[in-house]
């Protein structure tokens, strides 16, 4: 399987790569999420933002403006435009939101080669160390029950590094959206569909992307935590693994010791007998006795 060298505990190896495998899979779908929910808010953000144009006509005969409301009189003085600028959004704010979820898509999309790269390298070492049963592992001659395994060692390090400080980037942009994103963002169109205008579903219906951003938002949000979490989770599990066998001690606690924890194998590899050879002093006789 590999060469004799001082690192080289290939059951260390076989329980790294099945903690770190799954928990970069289940990343790996979570990162397509955020990939697809930042890519429907940029959008959504777009085209409220520059596509979003109020018309007199929506006005006149589709939507219609109660007279009580100071807003919807702005509205009629006002020159028709995009719904942001008619109704007082404030353009600066408008803008730092969208550079932020501009910054979260970048992000998203990052995450996805950069799990997507790891995925793959730890597919192989998966299949190199963990495809192999406990006893085909004692009986690799290389196998040495030293708790090190240099090639999956320098793997976690380097995903655990590259990774940590992508998350802060990340977090730090997530945060930097969530402030500025705010529902008083569009405080005044909602103001306006509900206390100017008389037809509010159709007017919901028409500036839709108003209200419907909310929720990929919130997904992105959501995913975004969960990618961290079950990083940190990933970390802390392969960091148990040169003490414990991970899985089956997690199955023995949630069972409460309904399954018992099998432990750690450190035994070395099988010593397969060599067969005799006989001496000068050894007579066809003596072979049939001994």
């Amino acid at each position: 399987m590999e060469e004799n060298s001082s690192e080289n505990d290939l059951f260390l190896a076989k329980r790294r790569m099945v903690v770190i495998f799954p928990f970069l899979l289940i990343n790996f779908f979570i990162s397509i999420v955020m990939v697809i929910s930042s890519v429907i808010v940029r959008d959504k953000m777009s085209e409220i933002r520059y596509d979003y144009k109020l018309k007199e006509t929506d006005f006149e005969y589709d939507i219609s403006i109660s007279e009580c409301s100071t807003l919807g009189n702005n509205i009629r003085k006002s020159k028709i435009g995009n719904i942001t600028q008619a109704l007082n959004v404030n353009e600066a704010e408008l803008k730092k939101v969208y550079e932020s979820l501009d910054a979260s898509f970048t992000f998203s999309v990052s995450s996805f080669g950069l799990i997507s790269l790891f995925l793959v390298i730890s597919i192989c070492l998966t299949y190199k160390y963990a495809r192999f049963s406990d006893e085909k592992i004692k009986e690799n001659p290389n196998h040495t029950p030293n708790n090190k395994h240099y090639s999956t060692k320098c793997f976690n390090i380097g995903k655990v590094t590259i990774l940590s400080l992508f998350e802060i980037f990340l977090v730090t942009s997530l945060f930097l959206t969530i402030s500025k994103f705010d529902t008083k963002l569009f405080q005044n169109i909602y103001d306006f569909a509900e206390k100017c205008v008389i037809n509010k579903d159709l007017f919901r219906k028409k500036y839709s992307n108003c209200w419907e951003i909310k929720t990929p938002l919130h997904l992105y949000y959501i995913f975004v935590i969960l990618f961290v979490i079950f990083d940190i989770i990933s970390i802390i599990l392969t960091k148990l693994t040169k003490k414990y066998n991970v899985w089956s001690l997690i199955l023995s606690l949630i069972t409460c010791k309904k399954y018992k924890y099998v432990e750690i194998e450190n035994g070395k590899g099988f010593i397969i007998p060599q067969e005799k050879t006989s001496t000068g002093n050894d007579t066809p006789d003596n072979q049939i006795i001994n």
